[in-house]
């Protein structure tokens, strides 16, 4: 049932990770589901601390949070696949698939909304991804490879599923706070390393991050660059271990950013950086976001989509095509003259139609009988077998 005085919607994703990116999406997916018209807002898989700072409802569970919502919205991250080794991919897709299935039975509109999918590791995960897909009442992913990957052999969801840009292109240098200044020296160049693997190709991530450090602390000792910001979008893990490492084979003015919940102070630090070396895909996004210049090595075929949809020839290496010996050689090749995205003709056109992707989100105001007709066309779609 509908409640009729305070619309209601439910927000998930991979919110419960304490991950700078994910986090980022729940707040823009939160402000985006209140400006819409609805004042309740469940999270219910999202860390405590975060769904106090975005203005949650009291958590009741998943299912009665669906039961008293209008509308649930999968927001922004990996949510149909990124990848990982079929055990674990699976069990990522197992919770969204009982999501899926429940807002069926219960006839409330799901919505996955710039979320990534593949590259799939088995066919299994493929299909459940593609369930997924076809029980939504919207799908919207933030790449065409995500939309070639997910509608593969799957006609009726390549014209169901739109490709709109990343929600994290809609970041707003004027919104972040300025914080603290740690006056060091210029030029500063910010770098996020790594902590996952290659994905069977190239370096692993270990030799790969030696060999950021190596040149990094070259550089520094050259006087290429002044200062070295060593950025971590986690709090806990091998990406803070590695930053911490760096910082101290540092030979030179060195400092460590993590991220400590709160995802504002984090970016704001990126104003100290003349330019950024991010080894992931959103540090890089927010960093160009800020008006850093940027250059990407990358671990996840995801961050190669980013490069290659804002224009950026040349700014972006895949670290499966890389050897050790040619990772040192690309940063002094990028370094200084490093790309600046922020304020081209091409970043702005995939800004706007990333802020377009919050209005496929329903206004609470919507009449019953609009949300009716919306449900009975979900309960008519043909879900993609088990098979």
């Amino acid at each position: 049932m509908i409640p009729a005085a305070r619309p209601a919607a439910t927000l998930l994703g991979y919110y419960d990770k304490r991950n700078l990116g994910d986090d980022v999406f729940c707040h823009l997916f939160a402000q985006a589901l209140k400006q819409r018209g609805y004042a309740d807002v469940y999270l219910p898989n999202t860390a405590p601390e975060l769904r106090r700072a975005v203005g949650g409802a009291a958590p009741i569970g998943t299912r009665r949070s669906i039961d008293r919502s209008r509308l649930v919205v999968m927001g922004g991250g990996g949510l149909l696949g990124f990848g990982l080794p079929g055990p674990r991919e699976h069990a990522a897709f197992r919770y969204y698939s009982r999501v899926a299935w429940y807002c069926r039975l219960r006839g409330v509109p799901l919505y996955a909304l710039s979320v990534g999918a593949g590259p799939f590791s088995t066919a299994r995960s493929r299909r459940a991804a593609q369930r997924i897909a076809a029980l939504a009442h919207a799908v919207v992913v933030r790449d065409e490879p995500s939309h070639a990957a997910l509608t593969e052999g799957r006609p009726a969801l390549a014209q169901k599923v739109r490709t709109m840009a990343d929600v994290a292109l809609c970041l707003d240098p004027s919104t972040v706070p300025a914080v603290e200044s740690f006056a060091l020296p210029r030029p500063c160049l910010g770098v996020n390393l790594c902590a996952c693997t290659s994905f069977g190709t190239g370096p692993r991530a270990a030799d790969a991050n030696r060999a950021v450090i190596s040149t990094v602390a070259a550089m520094l000792r050259e006087g290429t660059i002044a200062s070295v910001i060593w950025f971590s979008t986690a709090s806990w893990g091998d990406e803070l271990l590695w930053a911490c490492r760096a910082h101290q084979s540092t030979p030179g003015p060195s400092r460590v950013v993590f991220y400590d919940r709160d995802p504002w102070e984090w970016i704001a630090r990126l104003r100290a950086c003349d330019a950024f070396l991010s080894m992931k895909l959103h540090s890089g996004v927010f960093a160009a976001a800020m008006g850093v210049p940027v250059m990407g090595i990358g671990s996840h075929p995801k961050a190669a989509r980013f490069y290659d949809a804002v224009g950026a020839v040349g700014a972006h290496r895949s670290l499966g095509d890389m050897t050790v010996g040619e990772i040192g050689e690309f940063i002094r090749s990028r370094y200084p003259g490093a790309t600046g995205l922020a304020g081209t003709d091409r970043w702005h056109a995939l800004q706007r139609q990333a802020r377009a992707v919050f209005e496929v989100i329903p206004p609470a105001g919507t009449s019953q009988p609009q949300l009716v007709e919306a449900r009975s066309r979900l309960h008519c779609a043909d879900p993609v077998g088990a098979t």
